[in-house]
């Protein structure tokens, strides 16, 4: 073997990867390939009543679910404290590992309140109030490696379908 071809090869082999103490940072990514179609459900309610011929109530309920939904999270990373952080992975001979799964789920929920009046010469009252509540944990997995949407605490997953 030349020169040149040997100053490319490593100095290590698959098979000795994870137990050579000299490999420095070895990390990886991993798809969950049992892949689940991500799907939405929407309910809403409207419930509207005529108080007079000019004035009319309005109430309406609306709620959202998503289920399956692309997420990402990161295997193997140091618990908290003190010391070398390799030290402190499952798996100290690895650095992180990235994942993306089909787990992500979302809920959404608003209550809106509405008041019609119509007065003379064409003079319209219109007032709406909305309460809204969304949350998730997978709003954006993000399109490249550097813009993954991770889980603060990725030993704190309380995964759950809302």
């Amino acid at each position: 073997m030349n020169s040149a071809a040997a100053a490319l090869s490593p100095f290590f082999t698959t098979e000795i990867a994870l137990t050579a103490n000299t490999v420095g940072t070895v990390g990886g990514n991993d798809l969950d390939h049992n892949f689940k179609i991500e799907y939405n459900e929407v309910w809403n309610v409207n419930l509207e009543r005529e108080i007079n011929a000019s004035t009319v109530f309005s109430l309406a309920y609306i709620r959202s679910r998503t289920v399956h939904a692309d997420s990402g999270t990161i295997s193997n990373v140091p618990l908290p404290g003190p010391g070398a952080i390799a030290a402190r992975r499952p798996i100290p001979q690895l650095s992180q590992i990235s994942d993306i799964r089909w787990n992500g789920w979302a809920t959404y929920q608003a209550l809106t309140l509405s008041a019609k009046r119509h007065f003379a010469r064409g003079l319209l009252f219109d007032a709406n109030w909305t309460w809204s509540h969304s949350i998730d944990d997978a709003s954006d997995p993000g399109a490249t490696l550097n813009e993954i949407n991770l889980p603060q605490n990725v030993y704190d997953l309380r995964c759950r379908e809302g």
